[in-house]
């Protein structure tokens, strides 16, 4: 039903026989960035816009819906297979924009080599072996004796970091006296100092970009908020974040876009970000794009339906639900927020046959941390919503959330998704999402906006889930601060 990595591997190289390698080529470079094709712009790359912002108008946080020119993401050893399969999906829309002729700027797919790996003590595996190993497996798919189209490689100092979409947003600042965008990456401060990252540094460089500074507390000194992650924009380029950004980066992004800045209730999550909750994609309405949002009530009730469930745990699951809702309403997959309690106390008695285990009380309480993340979910939607001028198609896609302890902050806890599909990339009108339950569910859900089951990409992120993010945490996407992807 899904194209795995061989098969989508399998696919790109009939292309590739199809369509002249040599176009590929020549269309590697046609679109570079802004400044290049407007050769009287250069003249704005001597302004210093990280310590002067007075002649700025305003800022531009891209979107999903801006188009791509670059995905970027650092090797790690435990996610080869991973780096792989994006570029295979990458291929592949560009040979869609060659294909059909469309003026779209090609993507290539950026990775990022370290010296060495945080793991080296626990693997054997090197990071210049690896990286030769990957471009050898993707030459594999390939006609004999060709280069490898659409990837890059920058190499810096020091360890691997697995979170780049933190470090960074993509977009464009405007200048009062100039009346194009400039294009740049803004530096959230990420490690707290106003220094750059080694990763930000090899980025900046590689783009030939311009960065902008935000007045970041730091992920560390502000419990993660301060980040990419917790910074994102709608369709109408307005800014949405996290209530656990720091006051004065809230106010730096309101300052410099000159618009308020929209706060969604995310201090509930263990990481406390907005992509693990939600995102936009493009749709034919009259909107041109909809909104995708975890459920996690949907999400129980397909849980409780769920075949390989054990009998047991599936009555106590419908019991739990049963014993949360309202008097005189009865359990149905057509319940809303509205039909349970949700402050109602959990109960406290024990399963007798089961040794040590209060499965009753545990099934309680993982209802009851459903329910709860459900309403806070509603409560974003909604903001959004009363925030556009247009946003009328809603998606909702099943997610499950549980309680976990910070690996970070072990003195904390909070909830995490068990399938964070919301955690996804938007690339045109593909979305590439990590594995998990209900797939099947959730691609049916975005096939009827995007139309092709071929564009929705499902792709192993276990490592990054494991560590508390998935595949919007680990990469960044740059995008063209002048071009939005529309659906026709």
């Amino acid at each position: 039903m899904y194209i795995t990595t061989q098969e989508e591997g399998n696919i790109m190289k009939k292309f590739l026989f199809i369509v002249p390698v040599i176009a590929g080529f020549a269309c590697y470079n046609v679109v570079p960035n802004a400044i290049a094709q407007n050769p009287e712009r250069t003249s704005i790359k001597t302004k210093s816009i990280t310590t002067d912002e007075s002649h700025i108008e305003k800022i531009i946080i891209s979107s999903n819906l801006h188009l791509p020119k670059e995905l970027i993401i650092g090797l790690n050893p435990k996610t080869i297979d991973l780096i792989e399969h994006l570029y295979y999906i990458i291929r592949l829309l560009n040979e869609e924009t060659i294909v059909n002729k469309t003026n779209y700027p090609f993507i290539n797919l950026h990775v990022i080599v370290p010296d060495q790996y945080i793991f080296d003590a626990n693997f054997h595996a090197y990071p210049h072996i690896d990286i030769i190993s990957l471009q050898n497996r993707i030459k594999d798919t390939l006609p004999m004796d060709t280069e490898i189209p659409y990837f890059k490689i920058s190499y810096v100092r020091g360890k691997n970091f697995p979170w780049i979409q933190d470090i960074l947003e993509s977009g464009a600042v405007y200048f009062k006296s100039y009346h194009y965008p400039l294009p740049v990456i803004f530096n959230l401060n990420y490690n707290g100092n106003n220094k750059e990252l080694p990763y930000l540094k090899s980025i900046k460089k590689s783009l030939n970009i311009n960065e902008l500074f935000l007045d970041g507390k730091g992920a560390i000194d502000s419990e993660n908020g301060d980040c990419g992650g917790n910074i994102e924009a709608t369709h109408e380029n307005k800014i949405y974040v996290g209530n656990n950004i720091t006051d004065r980066l809230s106010k730096h992004l309101m300052d410099l876009s000159g618009n308020p800045v929209i706060k969604l209730d995310t201090k509930w999550l263990i990481v406390s970000h907005v992509d693990e909750l939600l995102f936009f994609i493009p749709s034919k309405d009259r909107c041109g794009a909809a909104l995708v949002y975890a459920d996690p009530l949907e999400a129980l009730y397909v849980f409780t339906n769920y075949g390989d469930l054990p009998v047991k745990l599936k009555g106590h699951l419908i019991n739990s639900l049963k014993y949360f809702l309202k008097p005189g309403r009865r359990l149905s997959n057509k319940n809303s927020i509205n039909d349970f309690n949700i402050n109602k106390p959990m109960r406290k008695e024990k399963a007798k046959d089961l040794k040590n285990i209060t499965i009753p009380l545990y099934s309680d309480w993982f209802v009851l941390h459903n329910l709860k993340a459900y309403k806070y979910i509603l409560k974003n939607v909604l903001t959004l919503q009363k925030n556009s001028s247009c946003l009328k198609t809603l998606i909702p896609i099943p997610v499950l959330f549980q309680e976990a302890k910070d690996e970070m902050f072990a003195d904390t806890t909070g909830i995490i998704a068990i399938n964070p599909f919301p955690n996804a990339i938007v690339l045109r009108d593909h979305i590439i999402m990590p594995k998990g339950m209900f797939q099947e569910i959730t691609e049916e859900r975005l096939v009827k906006v995007i139309g092709n089951k071929y564009k929705i990409h499902f792709v192993d992120a276990s490592w990054y889930h494991g560590h508390d993010g998935s595949i919007h945490c680990a990469t960044a996407v740059i995008r063209d601060p002048e071009k939005k992807f529309k659906m026709k």
